[in-house]
């Protein structure tokens, strides 16, 4: 037995890298298989941006985005 990942694209399988050997015409078998959504810290990691902050933004916040006298 061999597993291959790959991609439902709404007509046929698309394998991210097909085995060595299988012919066309080859008969397979595919199990789908849902992924989670990620959730929690993993949710928000998935958001996270490349961003030109400074690196002490967090710290001076009220300066950057108010003008205030740094602390």
């Amino acid at each position: 037995m061999t597993f291959v990942d790959g991609t439902f694209d709404g007509k046929q399988v698309v394998f991210d890298k097909p085995p060595e050997g299988l012919a066309p015409g080859t008969k397979v078998r595919v199990i789908a298989i849902e992924e989670e959504p990620p959730t929690g810290l993993a949710a928000i990691a998935a958001m996270a941006i490349e961003t030109n902050l400074p690196p002490d933004f967090a710290a001076q916040h009220e300066h950057y985005t108010k003008g205030t006298p740094k602390r």
